[in-house]
């Protein structure tokens, strides 16, 4: 239920200028991010072969991310300088949700949500060998993308400049609350995919390899989800701060995916770095993220063995033969060996 009455806390003006801010700030961490998840993918890669799905993606999201700060740009430049002298000034022309620059802005941002929340049902898909785990996530994603058509239409059609009226409310509770489920729920396959194929290896093995990825997926779903969260609340109590929430959030989108690429990539997770300081088994979260990162160097637990037993285990469990795993779903894992760990680095 909404609370009214508490927006002249945070004025329509203010409220965009702070947003325009917040979004040009968080557009620095995402473009820098970019830019290493580049020089990662194409660059510091160790397969042959050029993933060019993730370069696609991010590269994307990157465009979609300037466009859209590109458009806060004008809209702040009309609004401050082009109709300061207008009648109601900037208040009335940020309060005009049919302006051609508000539904464009709109529209991108459902487009980065439905091709981010897209991407994270395939990477569900290939951690779970192709498996129909992901039909929930999936209907999330076209549930997703009705709700930002809908919001898109309902800015067109209300002329009173309400964001919080009956027509756009709920689609735009529907948008964010199925981004986030899909957000969640896809995390926790992952996440959990991965722990439990960990831990059978870890019987045979001593090591738990997989473990930073499972801390890396998690902390950076957090990211999201605490965005998200932040937005539906500030929006479901009728404020005018779910301005700058909605806009700091779109950047965080690129930010988290790219994240998620350089983390595993580079092997750093929670607690570790580098895989050349480890010459010991694992035996704390920094000590296994350590370990993740040495898969590149030589170590006293190379991976070949390892992969042999994981093999001995999967045959011994089912009667299936372990599919092979999409090549495309990989980030800059070793080429040559990636059958033999299967694809974790889909994550």
């Amino acid at each position: 239920m909404m609370i009214p009455n508490i927006n002249h806390n945070l004025p329509l003006d203010k409220a965009e200028l702070i947003a325009f801010f917040l979004e040009s700030l968080l557009y620095g961490v995402s473009l820098l991010l970019f830019v290493i998840t580049i020089w990662v993918l194409v660059y510091h890669r160790k397969s042959e072969r050029l993933n060019k799905r993730l370069v696609a993606t991010s590269s994307l999201m990157m465009f979609f991310g300037t466009f859209h700060l590109a458009v806060d740009l004008v809209r702040v430049l009309e609004g401050f300088i082009s109709q300061r002298e207008a009648v109601g000034g900037p208040v009335a022309y940020f309060a005009r949700l049919y302006e051609w620059s508000q539904l464009l802005k709109t529209a991108i941002f459902a487009i980065q949500t439905v091709l981010a929340d897209s991407f994270a049902t395939y990477r569900c898909w290939v951690v779970w060998n192709r498996s129909w785990a992901v039909i929930i996530p999936a209907l999330c994603v076209i549930g997703t993308l009705i709700a930002g058509i809908g919001v898109v239409h309902g800015c067109a059609i209300t002329k009173n400049g309400d964001v919080f009226a009956s027509t756009l409310s709920g689609w735009i509770t529907s948008f964010f609350t199925l981004t986030l489920a899909t957000n969640v729920i896809c995390t926790s396959l992952i996440a959990a995919r991965i722990w439990f194929t960990t831990r059978k290896v870890a019987r045979f093995s001593g090591q738990q390899t997989l473990m930073p990825v499972v801390i890396v997926v998690v902390e950076s779903g957090f990211i999201y989800s605490a965005s998200c969260i932040t937005l539906l609340v500030v929006y479901l109590i009728g404020s005018n701060a779910q301005y700058p929430a909605l806009d700091g959030t779109f950047p965080i989108i690129s930010i988290v995916f790219n994240l998620i690429i350089v983390r595993i990539a580079l092997g750093i997770a929670h607690g570790g770095a580098s895989g050349m300081q480890t010459t010991n088994p694992p035996s704390a979260v920094g000590d296994n993220a350590r370990s993740f990162a040495s898969h590149h160097n030589n170590s006293q637990f190379p991976m070949k063995p390892l992969a042999v037993t994981v093999t001995q285990l999967v045959t011994k469990e089912t009667d299936t033969p372990v599919k092979e795993r999409d090549e495309d779903s990989f980030t800059t894992d070793e080429g040559r060996e990636r059958k033999e760990r299967g694809s974790w680095n889909a994550v």
